[in-house]
């Protein structure tokens, strides 16, 4: 994915979004890369009618948005950024 990594500072981690701005990898501290799909309903509204469910609390990361840990149907982890 070609993109933009922008750090967080601190040693956090940060973030590589590509140049649609739709589809945002995050990667803290810990040796994995998340996969977040750009949603102006973070709240998984339709992705709940769908299958698909929140695993986490809702996020507000600052200078980032709100970010929201999900899970599709079939268990593949992913998250929805707004």
């Amino acid at each position: 994915m070609d993109g933009t990594w922008k750090d967080m500072g601190g040693g956090q981690g940060g973030s590589l979004a590509d140049s649609s701005g739709k589809v945002t990898a995050l990667q803290e501290c810990t040796p994995r890369m998340e996969r977040f799909l750009l949603d102006d309903d973070v709240e998984g509204t339709r992705m709940t009618a769908q299958g698909g469910r929140l695993i986490g609390k809702i996020a507000d990361a600052t200078g980032f948005g709100r970010l929201a840990p999900s899970k599709d149907p079939a268990g593949l982890r992913f998250g929805l950024h707004q």
